[in-house]
C-alpha cells in the first residue's frame, strides 16, 4: 500500500421496531444475553454504564457535550467489541458492533462498525455494495445482513425488514488537507464511495455535485453530506488545521473552564461519533422507523365484512391510537427547533412528508370511524326493528290462538 491512502470508518446501521413484549427491561436484557449465547459463548458484552471502555466513553462524551444527556430518543447501548470481520484483500481494524435499544420509541438498532485503510477507491465502493448482499463478512462466514439478523431477531426484527443507514467517515484522503478541496475536485469519487455506484468515474460531474449538495459544515476540516440514507463525513482529524484547532480549544478551555472538554480531543472508532453525525442519524432513522412501522400497518389493514363492524371499529381505533402516538413522538422531536445538521438529515430522510402523511391518514381514519359507527348504529336499529316486528307478529299469533 502506498504511503498516501484513504483511511475511513464505516458503519452499517439497521433499525427495527421492537416487537410487543420485548421492550420490557428485564425481557430486553434476557434477549441481549440470548444473543451472546446464540452467536458465541465467548462473546464479550459491555453496557453503556461502563464508560471506562473507550468506545462507550467516546459515545458518552459526545452525548454529554452535544445533548447534555437529553437525547431526543433516550436509549440503552450494548457493545460487542471483539467482533472479527474480514474481506478478501481489504484490511479491517477496530471491528465492533453496537446494539441500541430506544425503549420509549419502541425501536432497536444494530450498528456494525469497522475501520479500513486502502489505496483503492473501488474497495470502498465495494464495501458500500455489500451492505445488503451475501458477501461473507464475519468469522462464521455470515454476511452483514445475516450478522445483523442475529441481534435483531430476539427483538422481533430482521435485516430484510429494517430501515438502513450507511455512514462513511473519511479521515484521510491521499493526504488532502481540506474537505472542500475534495468536494470541488473529486465529486465523482465521493459519490461512488457514498452510494456504491461502481460506474462513478463515468457519471457526469453535474450529477455527482447534485448528490453532494445537501451539506453541513462549521469548521474547515469537517464536512457532512447527506443523500437519502447515505451519510458521508469528511473529518480530517490528522491535519495541521485540526491540530491548531485542538491547541486553541485546549487554551480556551483551560483559561475559562479550568480544563478543555474531552470532546474536542477524542478520536472515536465508531463512524460519525465525532461531530455528532452518528447521533443525528439515529434521531432521523428512529423517527423514520416508527413512522414506517405504523404506515406499514395501515397498508396491511384488512377491512372486515359488514357482519363484523364491531371488530373493524376496534381495529380502526387501535390504528388511530398508534398514528396519534407516532405523530406525538415525531412532533416531540421538535423538528422546527432542531439544529442545522439534524434538519438536513430530516430533509434527506423525507421525515416531514411522513408527518404529513400520518396527519392525512388520521383524517381518513376519523371519517372511516364515523362511518363505521353510523353503520354499526344502523345495523343495531335494523336488528331492533326486525326484533320488534317479530315480537309484534308473535303477539298477534298468540292473541289469535287464545
Amino acid at each position: 500500500m502506498s504511503e498516501k491512502s484513504i483511511t475511513a470508518k464505516i458503519g452499517y446501521l439497521f433499525f427495527c421496531p421492537i416487537a410487543s413484549g420485548s421492550s420490557d427491561k428485564k425481557k430486553a436484557l434476557l434477549n441481549v444475553q440470548s444473543i451472546m449465547e446464540r452467536f458465541s459463548s465467548s462473546m464479550t458484552m459491555i453496557s453503556d454504564s461502563n464508560t471506562e471502555n473507550k468506545i462507550m466513553g467516546d459515545i458518552k462524551t459526545g452525548v454529554d457535550f452535544l445533548y447534555g444527556g437529553n437525547m431526543k430518543f433516550p436509549c440503552r447501548r450494548y457493545l460487542f467489541p471483539d467482533m472479527q470481520f474480514s474481506l478478501p484483500g481489504i484490511e479491517l481494524t477496530d471491528c465492533h458492533l453496537l446494539l441500541t435499544l430506544f425503549e420509549e420509541a419502541n425501536t432497536c438498532e444494530v450498528a456494525i462498525e469497522c475501520t479500513v485503510r486502502t489505496d483503492s477507491i473501488e474497495n470502498l465502493v465495494f464495501m458500500r455494495q455489500i451492505f445488503l448482499g451475501t458477501q461473507p463478512f464475519n468469522r462464521d462466514g455470515k454476511s452483514i445482513s445475516q450478522t445483523a439478523d442475529l441481534f435483531l431477531r430476539p427483538f422481533g426484527g430482521s435485516a430484510s425488514s429494517a430501515q438502513t443507514a450507511y455512514i462513511l467517515e473519511i479521515n484521510d484522503y491521499f493526504g488532502v488537507e481540506l474537505p472542500e478541496e475534495i468536494l470541488s475536485n473529486h465529486p465523482n469519487d465521493l459519490y461512488g464511495m457514498m452510494t456504491g455506484d461502481e460506474g462513478y468515474a463515468f457519471v457526469s460531474p453535474e450529477l455527482s455535485e447534485r448528490r453532494l449538495q445537501n451539506r453541513w459544515s462549521t469548521r474547515n476540516f469537517v464536512s457532512v453530506v447527506v443523500f437519502h440514507n447515505n451519510f458521508l463525513l469528511l473529518n480530517f482529524s490528522k491535519t495541521a488545521n485540526m491540530e491548531r484547532y485542538r491547541a486553541h480549544q485546549g487554551d480556551f478551555g483551560a483559561k475559562y473552564y479550568g480544563a478543555p472538554n474531552p470532546y474536542f480531543f477524542m478520536d472515536s472508532v465508531t463512524a460519525g461519533v465525532n461531530h455528532g453525525l452518528y447521533f443525528s442519524c439515529e434521531t432521523g432513522m428512529v423517527a423514520k422507523t416508527i413512522s414506517a412501522s405504523v404506515l406499514d400497518r395501515q397498508s396491511q389493514k384488512i377491512h372486515t365484512r359488514p357482519g363484523r363492524v364491531s371488530a373493524e371499529i376496534r381495529n380502526t381505533k387501535e390504528l388511530r391510537r398508534d398514528l396519534i402516538l407516532t405523530l406525538n413522538r415525531l412532533e416531540g422531536i421538535g423538528i422546527a427547533e432542531l439544529g442545522e445538521l439534524d434538519r438536513i438529515i430530516m430533509d434527506g430522510l423525507d421525515i416531514n412528508p411522513l408527518v404529513e402523511k400520518i396527519k392525512y391518514l388520521l383524517e381518513l381514519l376519523e371519517s372511516e370511524l364515523d362511518l363505521l359507527y353510523q353503520t354499526n348504529t344502523n345495523m343495531l336499529v335494523n336488528i331492533l326493528t326486525v326484533c320488534g316486528l317479530l315480537l309484534a307478529a308473535a303477539q298477534i299469533i298468540i292473541a289469535f290462538w287464545i
